[in-house]
């Protein structure tokens, strides 16, 4: 939990500027505690999601509607929060 999910765009497509806004992220998703993971990048809805015992990341991608057409999904990666 408190991890970081990252998506990014396929390297094919070449550089995109995506705008990310802090407050609406931080409003997106159901994530109503400490335990949550935070999806950003070529998802369909970026945002922190309640994390549940057992998730995979497969289950977490779903939780943000899965991934663009854009996706890289090659390269997903995960940041460990170690705090």
């Amino acid at each position: 939990s408190e991890d970081t999910v990252f998506v990014p765009v396929s390297p094919l497509l070449g550089n995109v500027q995506i705008d990310f806004d802090a407050q609406t992220l931080s409003a997106t998703g159901d994530a109503s505690d400490n335990s949550a993971i935070t999806m950003l990048g070529e998802v369909h809805n970026p945002g922190s999601f309640s994390f549940k015992e057992n998730m995979t990341l497969l289950d977490a991608l779903m939780r943000a509607e899965g991934v663009t057409r854009y996706a890289d999904v090659t390269k997903i990666r995960v940041i460990v929060d170690k705090t």
